[in-house]
């Protein structure tokens, strides 16, 4: 038997995942590649196609039969109407009405996850014994299933976050429900993929409710069946982060980090010191790769109008060609402009509650100039943010400020800049990816003594956790066990 965790980036456009050996020593990383032979890959395109005999494909499909193909939908589960407090966005851009033909992104979430997890365990399984007839009852009597999970994994998933204490616990609170459910569905099945595949929509949506009404509506219930389970959630922003602190690979000081998505912009400012970090302030902004694709959109913004936009980027881009779409470049530039926007914001408005707030203007100066951010993310595939030089983040919290003494910016460095050790690393040719790895590499570094908590050492507010009050578990308001299938919070 084997011990690993599993560190899994569930991307807007695509995922990726890490799987730590613990049973080696040192312990050793793995970056999973999908696929076979010469088409591996260390992404997977996060697509849902539902086929017309209802049947269910993951990842890129072009054949025939399909009825319909889903993208965007872990952001769109994200985005809920409370989830919007901190952005710009007035109205949900990815979950438009009748964009996901009646099933929820919640729902679509479940199975996709179901997928590559039991594709991540079915590989890393050594003795799984021989299979045997199971009666599970009802629909899916008599299925051949194969013995139980043979090695121990730890699920680690990356969630987008928010300022807001309340928001966060909400949306927490939805994925690790959807994390459970996922949970339920592979141990039904006995961790077999191909008997999941077998399954059709119909099939799959009577077990994901029957899964979702088992959910504990009590907080201590819930929680220790996620630590049962050895599953936890944990901000993105956070995660991409870790293996530097842990491994000492950043000195002292105030830094800020931005991880440009498809879906979100993470953003963080951060102190580390002794070999730890502090966190002052962190945001899941809803304004990413897809806010220029929407801004190059030339039709309605359907989900389907918006992935072909990117598509025709994308190909631009491989035909450095770029540079004449002014459309394009402009889009680029109105979202590096919200960003920077949107991380001297966090600084300053924010500032109460984070760093600034018992800093004088020469401690702002001396701590944070020409400190670095760094980047890293989809959003370096655009040649424009991958030439990204400083940010402004400090003016005296006036944009008119004639005095440039006030005038604090920080420089902008590319992660691959602190790319871990070759020796920990089991896979070939990852260096080049690093940028686009590295949230599910931090999730495999987390260590497994809290399944369920994040752990405050690692992520921690120091001035808003005194501030705010705690948020109240929500059992009495009939909002704690979210219902996948129906996309809403339980009566």
């Amino acid at each position: 038997m084997s011990d690993y965790i599993i560190g899994l980036d569930f991307g807007t456009y695509q995922t990726k995942a890490s799987i730590n050996h613990l049973d080696r020593k040192p312990q050793k990383h793995e970056f999973f590649e999908f696929g076979e032979k010469k088409k591996k890959s260390f992404f997977f395109p996060s697509k849902v196609s539902i086929l017309e005999n209802g049947l269910i494909k993951y990842g890129d499909y072009t054949e025939k039969g399909i009825k319909y193909t889903f993208n965007y939908f872990k952001m769109a589960s994200a985005e809920d109407a409370r989830f919007q407090v901190t952005n710009d966005a007035l109205e949900p851009i990815y979950n438009y009405k009748n964009s996901y033909k009646g099933y929820t992104p919640e729902f679509l979430s479940v199975l996709y996850i179901t997928y590559v997890l039991l594709l991540i365990k079915e590989h890393y399984q050594k003795n799984t014994g021989s299979t045997n007839i199971g009666r599970i009852g009802g629909l899916f009597a008599g299925l051949r299933r194969q013995t139980s999970e043979a090695n121990n994994f730890t699920i680690r998933m990356g969630i987008p976050t928010e300022y807001s204490k309340e928001v966060n616990f909400l949306r927490r609170r939805k994925f690790e429900t959807m994390l459970l459910i996922s949970e339920m569905i592979q141990k039904e099945l006995k961790y077999s993929l191909k008997e999941y595949l077998k399954l059709g929509e119909d099939d799959l949506k009577i077990l994901v409710e029957r899964f979702n009404k088992q959910v504990p509506k009590n907080e201590s219930e819930f929680d220790k069946m996620i630590k049962d389970n050895h599953l936890s959630v944990f901000p993105e922003s956070a995660a991409g982060l870790l293996y530097f602190v842990k491994s000492g690979k950043l000195n002292k000081g105030i830094y800020a980090a931005i991880d440009i998505g498809g879906g979100t912009t993470d953003m963080s400012f951060f102190n580390v010191y002794d070999g730890k970090i502090k966190y002052y302030t962190s945001d899941s902004y809803m304004m990413a790769c897809n806010n220029i694709y929407l801004n190059c959109n030339s039709g309605e913004n359907t989900l389907e109008n918006i992935k072909k936009t990117e598509q025709e980027i994308i190909e631009s881009l491989q035909g450095d060609n770029w540079e004449t779409n002014s459309r394009y470049t402009s889009a680029v530039s109105d979202l590096m402009k919200k960003i920077g926007d949107h991380l001297k914001k966090m600084i300053n408005v924010t500032s109460s509650y984070g760093p600034l707030s018992k800093f004088s203007n020469a401690q702002i100066m001396k701590t944070m100039k020409d400190q670095p951010i760094i980047v890293y993310g989809g959003g370096l595939a655009h040649p424009q943010i991958e030439g990204w030089e400083e940010i402004l983040i400090y003016d005296n919290g006036s944009k008119y400020t004639l005095n440039s003494n006030l005038l604090t910016y920080m420089e902008i460095r590319d992660i691959n800049l602190y790319k871990p050790d070759k020796t920990i690393i089991l896979n070939k040719n990852w260096e080049q990816h690093f940028s686009f790895l590295i949230v599910s590499f931090g999730l495999s570094y987390l260590h497994r003594l809290d399944e369920t908590y994040w752990d405050d050492s690692d992520y921690k507010s120091i001035k808003l956790e005194k501030i705010l009050k705690e948020v109240p578990h929500p059992t009495n308001e009939g909002m704690y066990v979210y219902k996948v299938i129906e996309g809403k919070w339980g009566d």
